[in-house]
């Protein structure tokens, strides 16, 4: 347990935003969950009503019913809804360790410049950077260098961020091996969605065999290639992610503390 006082109240704030970032996801996911019962009730009240139509009118009527029910409220929003909570948390988590970074650096009379802690001709991402600069601001060596850079919730945490990023330039598509080793590793709270191209007889259990197989169909028996959206498939988010996602961080802002704590360093 830790105290909290006029001390590194930073974390505290942090975990009361974490903890109602969890509240609204409750109540998202349970209203999703409402109105798709709703749709359902009202589905089952307009099948008494498709009876009597006729074979013009039954093929007009269940087209409607299928995109703007069952589509729309069971598998459209909650997919969206989802990509937009997973994007706010992501910003979340960069905008609050890039401030305690510029804390850190301030108390040795510095400015932030994240770039310093990059080796030369390398390419790092934002959130590995702010890692490196945790490594030399806190002093951290030998063991403790190993232990933060094999930290569990920064290795996931860094893993995301590449797969937030697909989601905000390339509509969630994900046409590279990396990003889907990344997906592989977070399953089944992460996952690629499954074309309707596949058959059920087609069913391809090795998620690398897939996009050859599909590639494969479509020469075979359409006599085509396949557009770039047919092939990369976006990703899917679990409802179990979200909150999974805010535990990782959590998490990391609890290690974090420990070690400003064992130096007896004051963040805000």
């Amino acid at each position: 347990m830790f105290t909290y006082g006029s001390r590194n109240t930073w974390y505290k704030q942090l975990v009361s935003e974490i903890n109602a970032c969890k509240q609204f996801d409750e109540l998202m996911e349970s209203s999703i969950d409402a109105v798709a019962r709703d749709r359902a009730k009202e589905i089952e009240e307009k099948d008494n009503i498709r009876k009597p139509l006729t074979s013009d009118q039954l093929e007009q009527y269940d087209e409607e019913r299928y995109s703007e029910e069952f589509f729309l409220y069971t598998s459209s929003f909650p997919h969206y809804l989802r990509y937009a909570q997973f994007i706010a948390i992501m910003a979340m988590v960069e905008s609050s360790l890039t401030n305690l970074c510029e804390q850190l650096v301030k108390l040795r009379g510095k400015r932030l410049n994240l770039n310093c802690y990059v080796p030369p001709d390398e390419r790092w991402s934002k959130l590995k950077k702010i890692q490196a600069c945790f490594a030399e601001e806190l002093g951290l060596k030998n063991k403790e260098l190993d232990t933060l850079n094999q930290n569990k919730h920064w290795t996931r945490l860094i893993r995301l961020m590449k797969v937030r990023n697909t989601i905000v330039h390339a509509e969630g598509k994900v046409d590279k091996e990396t990003l889907k080793k990344a997906i592989r590793e977070e399953n089944p709270k992460l996952q690629l969605s499954r074309s309707l191209y596949i058959e059920p007889d087609d069913v391809i259990t090795d998620e690398d065999k897939y996009d050859e197989a599909l590639r494969r169909k479509a020469k075979t028996q359409w006599n085509r290639k396949l557009e770039w959206s047919e092939i990369y498939r976006p990703v899917i988010i679990s409802r179990e992610f979200i909150p999974s996602l805010l535990n990782t961080f959590k998490a990391l802002l609890g290690d974090i503390l420990k070690t400003v704590e064992k130096r007896n360093i004051n963040l805000r």
